[in-house]
């Protein structure tokens, strides 16, 4: 780092004077400037110091989302696809994917290799090289009811060219599970009587044998 000194000349009580520096940045990373002003007054001097982040070159990440199915029932496993692409020509560092699992959604497993952390809901992936693609499977299990919309999103230490690439969702309608219907077997179990009785073609049979699974469906109900 290069120290210069710009001489200045004498500052009056309450007065305050601004100098303004313009450079360019040349490399990436953490880039801490560090000023000090000095005085007969006060030889030791005062310092104050700022800080940037410093990003490379513009990144194409692109994230998407998919799931096992769009429609489910409370206990159901259902499975998150996380796909993530650098359709760019440079590396992109510092790559993280934000996936929280709301509410409704109860984690089983993932196939992150250790790099998604679902207590968070951050999938460190690091590097990700030119026109390299990761895959993050995750199975969860649907714990309620309702409209699920489950967003993602991705962030790296470049700008990434196009913001409307670097996020997702998708939604899974809930239901809960169907009621059985009371008695099923035996309305079953009455057609199959009824259609083997209409092959005697005797109307008699029929009747009769309709009459007795009804007193057995009656029976069992009060029973």
């Amino acid at each position: 780092m290069t120290l210069k000194q710009v001489y200045g000349h004498s500052l009056k009580a309450n007065e305050t004077k601004t100098l303004t520096i313009k450079v360019k940045v040349n490399r990436a990373g953490e880039i801490t400037n560090v000023v000090d002003v000095k005085s007969r007054e006060n030889p030791k001097g005062t310092t104050g110091n700022a800080t940037i982040n410093a990003k490379n070159s513009k990144v194409d990440l692109v994230i998407a989302k998919t799931v096992s199915t769009t429609k489910a029932y409370v206990g159901d496993i259902i499975v998150y696809t996380i796909t993530v692409v650098n359709r760019g020509t440079n590396d992109a560092t510092g790559v993280l994917v934000y996936e929280d699992l709301l509410e409704g959604l109860r984690y089983i497993s993932d196939d992150g290799n250790g790099q998604y952390d679902f207590d968070i809901g951050i999938w460190n992936i690091g590097t990700l090289k030119s026109g390299e693609t990761r895959v993050l499977n995750i199975v969860v299990e649907v714990t309620k009811a309702g409209n699920i919309s489950n967003f993602v999103f991705i962030d790296c230490d470049q700008d990434i060219i196009d913001i409307n690439s670097s996020y997702d969702n998708v939604t899974v309608e809930v239901f809960e599970h169907e009621k059985p219907i009371e008695n099923a077997s035996d309305n079953a179990t009455a057609k199959e009587f009824i259609v083997d009785s209409k092959a005697t073609g005797n109307p008699f049979v029929v009747l009769l044998m309709a009459l007795m699974i009804a007193g057995v469906g009656l029976r069992r109900r009060k029973e």
